[in-house]
């Protein structure tokens, strides 16, 4: 079959879901969708999706920061749901779920934005080293794994619609050391299904805007998804889906077949 994953950073899912943001989310009937930056409790709407959706939902509990929180709902059935890695640098935050489904570990992650001083810079180096690691054992269990979510990072200049704005390499999301960390990834066998089949397009990579600026097409890419090389023949498509207009990203596709017996 052909599974169809959805990642979006909703900046407030009970937002998107008043506003009617899911529906042409949904008509791309994804088997799974992962959320970021939900601001829900899991309350707020597991009964809601289950009703009008017809989708099971997974949600992680609200923080201190009610900006955070990570889910996902889905039409296939894991086999366990976590919010937790086992490493303190990434967990008790809302920004970090683990999947086990049949034929794939999904891990979903909301990377911290890095941008309130040298402290915030250290911490999001931090989740980021944990994820790697986290990443690496998971890959080292022998099962393909797929890591998704708002990374906060523009991995290369190409992932900037006017490079001009990396303000040479200070901003944060385009420091030298943060996109160190996707290389990385990469490096542990990772492949950008999105560079993988489109190599030149910059504007239409699933983005991050604001202030007007998606008026103007400027903006800079955050969101990914990353497929380990188990999965390379598999893939079938990934791109951003513009049609969805949430408030300041848009939501990445990503299609590759795997068995039946999905759980």
């Amino acid at each position: 079959m052909i599974l169809t994953l959805i990642s979006w950073n909703t900046n407030g899912l009970l937002a998107r879901m008043e506003k009617g943001d899911l529906i042409p989310l949904l008509h791309h009937n994804p088997e799974i969708v992962c959320f970021q930056e939900t601001r829900v409790a899991p309350p707020d709407v597991a009964e809601w999706l289950r009703t009008l959706y017809g989708y099971r939902s997974w949600f992680s509990p609200l923080w201190e920061d009610r900006y955070y929180g990570v889910g996902m709902i889905a039409r296939i059935s894991p086999k366990a749901v976590s919010f937790s890695a086992g490493d303190p640098r990434t967990d008790g935050q809302g920004r970090i779920m683990l999947a086990d489904f049949q034929a794939f570990t999904l891990i979903n992650v909301y990377v911290p934005a890095g941008d309130g001083g040298a402290g915030a810079t250290g911490k999001k180096l931090a989740f980021l080293d944990g994820l790697l690691d986290t990443v690496a054992r998971l890959q080292n269990r022998g099962s393909p794994v797929v890591v998704c979510g708002d990374f906060c990072i523009a991995h290369t200049d190409q992932d900037l619609s006017d490079p001009a704005i990396r303000m040479g390499y200070r901003n944060p999301g385009m420091t030298v050391e943060e996109r160190a960390r996707l290389d990385r990834l990469i490096g542990l066998g990772f492949i950008d299904p999105f560079r993988m089949i489109d190599r030149e397009n910059v504007a239409s990579a699933g983005w991050r805007t604001g202030h007007g600026l998606r008026q103007q097409d400027l903006c800079w890419r955050r969101d990914y998804f990353f497929i380990s090389s188990e999965l390379r023949d598999r893939l079938k498509s990934c791109s951003a889906l513009k049609d969805v207009r949430g408030f300041d990203h848009n939501p990445v596709l990503i299609e590759f077949e795997i068995a039946e017996d999905t759980g």
